[in-house]
């Protein structure tokens, strides 16, 4: 999955959960999301590493309209929720 401010990944995410929690009792879903994020527009990236929201100074790529200087708190959240689990 695409990862600019995080919106598509949470949606995603919620997505799984609410078909999981729909038809199998309310288990932890089992599939694998990958996330993926332009190079020099890594804010997801180090957020997860560093466990909190980082802001990055500049989108250092080309394709500047596919990143996010800071992704979502939300993403974050639930991508935590979503490992620990």
């Amino acid at each position: 999955v695409s990862v600019g401010g995080g919106g598509l990944l949470c949606g995603v995410l919620e997505g799984l959960q609410r078909h999981y929690d729909k038809n199998n009792n309310n288990s932890q879903p089992t599939t694998q999301v990958i996330a993926a994020e332009t190079v020099g527009a890594s804010s997801f990236a180090q957020a997860l590493q560093q466990k909190k929201l980082v802001r990055l100074d500049s989108i250092d790529s080309v394709a500047t309209s596919l990143g996010a200087l800071e992704v979502t708190a939300a993403t974050l959240d639930r991508v935590e929720s979503c490992q620990a689990s």
